[in-house]
């Protein structure tokens, strides 16, 4: 079959951010991280001298740890993924397509936040569900991060690209052929007698 290619509507492929602008995104969560972090610290140290214990004490420490955490983990990736992209002035957060469908599986492109990737037809499962009052199609895959795509974001339906993952997939006719040695009965089969 002919590969089929689901692209992104024009608004999602204008997104696009300066590395600059990255750059200095990284910078402030990493200051932010540290900021956060190095308060949780000083509640810990106050809560551990104060007593008696006070909650809200333990309520920041929890707070900032996880805010420090947080800014840490987006920082990281985003410095990860700016040293992936391709040198420019600009990344897009969207690839040049959403995927891409042939004999060989589903593509993925690469994108600012995740590199290219190619997934077989055999376990993938596709579902249109709504998610915040939008329809969007999920394709998941055992040991893979689940990809999603908004109806208001593709150029074709998402019947469409149910339809053609679908219409590529193994069909359960095209599996292993079990069957019964001889004399045995098959499971769930109630052994019948013939005299009956």
């Amino acid at each position: 079959m002919e590969p089929r290619v689901f692209g992104y509507r024009e608004w999602v492929t204008a997104q696009v951010r300066p590395v600059a602008e990255i750059r200095r995104s990284v910078r402030l969560s990493y200051a932010g991280a540290i900021v956060a972090g190095l308060l949780a610290v000083i509640c810990l140290a106050v809560l551990v001298a104060v007593r008696p214990l006070q909650q809200q004490l333990i309520a920041g420490v929890v707070v900032l740890g996880a805010a420090a955490v947080l800014l840490f983990r987006r920082a990281d990736a985003d410095r990860r993924n700016l040293l992936r992209a391709d040198e420019g002035g600009s990344v897009s957060a969207a690839g040049p397509y959403a995927l891409r469908i042939d004999d060989d599986g589903i593509h993925f492109p690469d994108t600012f936040d995740t590199p290219a990737d190619t997934w077989p037809f055999e376990g993938t499962g596709v579902e249109v569900m709504t998610v915040t009052k939008k329809d969007i199609v999920q394709l998941t895959h055992p040991g893979r991060t689940p990809r999603h795509f908004y109806a208001t974001a593709l150029t074709d339906p998402l019947a469409d690209v149910v339809a053609e993952i679908e219409s590529r997939q193994p069909s359960a006719a095209d599996g292993p052929d079990v069957t019964a040695e001889p004399g045995e009965q098959p499971e769930g089969q109630q052994h019948q007698d013939p005299d009956a």
